[in-house]
């Protein structure tokens, strides 16, 4: 057996033992020799998506509505997502730890939609190797009693010394239904691209005769790709995922150590000044103060102090971003706490584009500090 990475998500599975965790490059699908994209297969007539439903990617994180999406398909069911690609949603799925197993298909190279059945059903059996000992015991209802005790005897002896459990001599359906037997609650991933027929055609496919025979898909397509063959297969319900905004330009700025001095300077200033001015929070902080932590002579100089509650409040440029000042802030942040001190850090590019944001969340922490909701 050839040895290829697999990646399964969450990463963080139980079940996956780390010798068998692994990585795998973005697919890219090549030529397809089997299907016609002008009409040689006899693909469904074209019906527009109806009302595509649209979500921004961070409301898709924040509130776990991707997650809910994707544990409610069930055995058969397939979910299309146009907009979002395999790495971001590799970001997204960390944020919703109620996420099914996910096993993103390896394309590469494929030219049929023969050779890429072939290849998910490879993937699924060195992902059952993998998994071994740690298969699901309950029998899927939908097989044969006689067959399943058969082939799982069989699969376990492959999978016990290494070998992947593949037998050509069954029918390739029932090779899927066998595999996902074991893998419960899996979810097969596939990148489809958007605008080569000749790529997607056996993509989709592959993926229409898995959801066929029992597996839960999801297409994932980078941007919106023509009503028409091949792709009208997945439009229908498909769900838009539309992009965060871009990131301010303020924030894009990229400017010499001396104006960077200069712009935290001004900025601790306007901070400061607002906390003057606030009447809950007036003359409760010190600017600029050297503590004496420990006998050891530890001496980190704060930028905002109160001394009463141990609230320190640290504001940030660009340069913190980055070690090795990233690196000495967190000892210092530890060395703070562990002397009983409290660290709220702010950026600079926060408190200039949001005061009132800033102020209330110092606010926040001295209430808390103060035994106050």
């Amino acid at each position: 057996m050839s040895a290829r990475a697999i990646t399964i998500w969450p990463r963080s599975s139980p079940l996956l033992r780390p010798e068998h965790q692994g990585t795998l490059s973005l697919f890219n699908c090549t030529l397809s020799g089997e299907e016609n994209c002008q009409g040689g297969r006899a693909w469904p007539e074209c019906a527009m998506p109806q009302a595509h439903q649209a979500h921004p990617l961070g409301s898709l994180a924040r509130n776990g509505e991707l997650a809910t999406k994707l544990m409610a398909l069930r055995p058969g069911a397939a979910l299309t997502l146009i907009g979002l690609g395999a790495a971001q949603l590799r970001e997204v799925l960390p944020q919703t730890p109620s996420a099914p197993r996910m096993l993103r298909l390896d394309f590469a190279d494929v030219t049929t939609t023969a050779l890429a059945i072939d290849r998910i059903l490879d993937d699924l059996a060195d992902l059952a190797t993998a998994l071994w000992p740690d298969w699901d015991d309950t029998e899927p209802p939908q097989l044969s009693g006689r067959l399943l005790p058969a082939w799982r005897r069989a699969a376990i002896r492959f999978a016990s010394v290494g070998r992947r459990p593949r037998f050509r001599r069954l029918a390739r359906e029932t090779e899927l239904s066998h595999l996902l037997s074991v893998l419960p609650g899996l979810v097969l991933l596939g990148e489809v691209d958007s605008l080569r027929c000749e790529r997607a055609a056996p993509i989709i496919a592959a993926l229409d005769w898995c959801r066929r025979y029992g597996a839960a898909v999801v297409a994932l397509l980078a941007e919106e790709p023509p009503c028409k063959t091949p792709w009208d297969l997945l439009l229908h319900s498909a769900i838009i995922v539309e992009q965060s905004p871009a990131e301010p330009a303020a924030r894009r700025l990229i400017l010499p150590s001396s104006a960077i001095t200069s712009r935290g300077s001004a900025i601790e200033r306007r901070m400061r000044e607002a906390l003057r001015a606030a009447p809950d929070l007036a003359g409760l902080f010190e600017d600029e103060v050297t503590l004496q932590l420990d006998a050891l002579g530890f001496t980190p100089r704060v930028d905002l102090l109160w001394r009463e509650g141990k609230v320190v409040v640290e504001l940030d440029g660009a340069e913190h971003e980055r070690d090795p000042n990233y690196g000495a802030d967190r000892h210092r942040d530890y060395e703070l706490l562990v002397a009983g001190y409290l660290v709220l850090r702010l950026t600079n590019a926060e408190v200039e584009l949001d005061l009132g944001r800033s102020l209330e969340k110092v606010r926040r922490v001295v209430n808390m500090r103060r035994g106050r909701p």
